[in-house]
């Protein structure tokens, strides 16, 4: 039955669990002629608590370098860079409510709004949602009130499909290229021996057992992991190597299993990555996402910047979509588990039981 009303976008009427599917807001900030060269860094951790509050979530460790900030929170994490910051929540988070108070934190750092990014998948529980989060169009005027942007839909609204909300403000001179890009990779129906991992276990006492014994660790060899286990279950981490940062969140009850991967490595083709991250998690479904601005290495790349034949698994949907005349470029793609059957054609009566019921 879960796997219905996920696949479906419906409410789970009786079925209930922890809303793995994250709410992500990036903004972007230029500095004037009075920012200083730390820009939001500047912001003390308390401060950002003080924000982050506003979403009902808290910050459980950090750890930092030269280029960025990165916050393990309660529910996912927040990635503070100069001019940039990037926070994922998950559960019933009220992500957008941070907005006007991080506006005001750069307004004291004297930066102004360059790009605003705000995005989901559809929820699993959607009905367990609150305010501003109820629904697209809430989220969408709830932004509207602070930005002049665009909504959009990707994917099939009768599948799992990727709302984006983009508040453009870039000023572009010619032959201007953007370098960045991201990939979030959104799995489900997660291999139950696998998920067993990421349980409180006596073999497993510390969040480092489970990073190394999960595999987890052996993504990024090189790279500072500060890592997580919450009780019963339940794991997140952030990874830092340089300038690149990956996070994963991990919600391992079988009726309601999730797991998100991001990462902002700049690779020229991101297959091997999402084939080893695949063969960690062993999911059944899975939509990979890939944002790239056209200066970046994958947004330079031929078409799709990784083969979408990925070896067990069948593309169900592919959706792509340019922004600002090619600026930047945004793919989702659904994948089903080749063993895993697409759910069954419904007769009208059948689909109109199921929306009473």
């Amino acid at each position: 039955m879960s796997n219905i009303f996920a696949e479906y976008g419906l409410e789970a009427s009786g079925i209930t669990g922890f809303e793995g599917p994250e709410k992500k807001l990036e903004i972007d900030f230029k500095s004037t002629r009075l920012s200083n060269a730390e820009g939001l860094r500047a912001i003390s951790t308390q401060q950002w608590q003080a924000m982050l509050d506003a979403a009902k979530c808290t910050i459980l460790n950090h750890i930092e370098n030269e280029h960025f900030t990165a916050y393990l929170l309660s529910e996912s994490s927040l990635f503070v860079f100069p001019f940039k910051i990037m926070i994922k929540t998950c559960g019933t988070t009220t992500l957008l409510k941070v907005v006007d108070i991080l506006l005001q934190y750069a307004e004291m750092c004297n930066l102004e709004v360059e790009w605003v990014f705000y995005a989901r998948r559809n929820f699993i529980f959607p009905h367990k949602q609150v305010f501003p989060h109820c629904d697209w169009n809430t989220e969408v005027h709830y932004l509207n009130g602070m930005f002049d942007g665009n909504a959009y839909i990707m994917g099939p609204m009768n599948g799992v499909h990727w709302y984006v909300y983009i508040a453009d403000y870039v000023d572009r001179p010619l032959q201007h290229c953007f370098t960045e890009q991201a990939l979030e990779i959104m799995m489900t129906e997660l291999d139950e021996d696998v998920m067993k991992t990421f349980y409180k276990r006596e073999d497993l006492p510390s969040p480092k057992d489970v990073t190394r014994k999960s595999g987890i660790a052996d993504i990024f060899p090189d790279a500072e992991i500060d890592d997580w286990q919450f009780d019963p279950c339940g794991y997140s981490c952030n990874g830092m190597l340089d300038s690149t940062y990956f996070t994963i969140h991990i919600t391992p009850e079988p009726h309601c299993s999730y797991v998100s991967f991001e990462t902002n490595v700049s690779l020229p083709s991101y297959t091997e990555l999402i084939e080893k991250v695949l063969s960690i998690f062993k999911p059944a479904k899975y939509t990979v996402v890939m944002f790239a601005d056209n200066g970046s290495i994958a947004g330079c790349s031929n078409g799709t910047p990784f083969n979408t034949s990925i070896e067990g698994y069948s593309l169900r949907n592919k959706t792509i979509t340019e922004f600002e005349d090619g600026d930047y470029l945004v793919t989702c793609c659904n994948y089903f588990r080749k063993d895993v059957s697409p759910p069954l054609p419904r007769s009208a009566k059948s689909r109109y039981a199921m929306l009473r019921d």
